[in-house]
C-alpha cells in the first residue's frame, strides 16, 4: 500500500530528505540575507558559547571570520 507525503506517492519506509540550513542562515529562513547580517552585527565582538547562530566559524567569538563566511554565501538559499 503506498502511502502519501506532500500529495506524492511514496513507498513505505522511504527515506525522505530534509533540507539543511544554509551556512550563514542565522536566523534559519533558509536564505542568507540581511537579516543575518543584522543577528551578526547585533552579537559582534561578543564572547559566545554553546551554539550561537552568529558564531557561523564556531570559535567562540563574533569577528570577522564570521563575516567572512556570511558574506561568501551572501544570497543563497537553501
Amino acid at each position: 500500500m503506498d502511502q502519501f507525503l506532500g500529495g506524492r506517492p511514496t513507498e513505505p519506509n522511504t527515506p525522505i530528505a530534509v533540507p539543511t540550513a544554509c551556512v550563514g542562515d542565522a536566523n534559519d529562513d533558509w536564505r542568507v540575507d540581511f537579516q543575518d547580517l543584522n543577528m551578526l552585527l547585533d552579537a559582534w565582538g561578543e564572547d559566545v558559547s554553546g551554539d550561537a547562530p552568529e558564531d557561523i566559524d564556531g570559535n567562540g567569538l563574533v569577528d570577522f571570520g564570521d563575516l567572512n563566511i556570511l558574506l561568501y554565501h551572501w544570497d543563497e538559499s537553501c
